[in-house]
């Protein structure tokens, strides 16, 4: 019998566009997972150190890489991180025309692990449209 692998999953709060991501913290009340600035050479990804130059402005908040089945948790927790500063986000992106994104990134291999459930619940998705936030979902089934 073999052992079947866990998905890797990551979930973030995700805001792109021209602002400053320091100034972008302190309005939030949030301390960011990652940040960068446009023009700004990555050393973040080893595999992108150097080589990628950003467009735009990023500020980060969210989980690092794990296994999960399951994304709803993780949705969950994420919005229970955030919950006392989600409008004061979604008031800043709109004050800001920055772009928010729920993002969801999700890996496995379909020869030994099962696909991920990627389910969010209505709450989750009124809490989510009321900030304005798209849903951004990268899927990497490879073996």
């Amino acid at each position: 019998m073999t052992t079947e692998t866990t998905p890797l999953m990551q979930v973030y709060l995700s805001v792109m566009g021209d602002f400053d991501p320091d100034e972008f913290t302190v309005r939030v009340g949030l301390t960011p997972t990652r940040t960068w600035r446009r023009g700004e050479r990555s050393a973040v990804d080893a595999r992108f150190a150097g080589r990628t130059v950003p467009v735009c402005d990023h500020w980060a908040f969210g989980l690092p890489e794990q296994p999960a089945f399951y994304l709803e948790p993780l949705v969950e927790e994420v919005l229970a991180e955030t919950a006392g500063q989600l409008k004061v986000l979604g008031q800043a992106v709109t004050d800001l025309g920055l772009n928010l994104e729920l993002v969801v990134v999700a890996k496995w291999d379909p020869a030994t692990t099962s696909s991920p459930s990627l389910h969010l619940n209505g709450q989750q998705m009124a809490l989510l449209g009321a900030i304005g936030a798209a849903l951004d979902i990268d899927l990497y089934a490879d073996p």
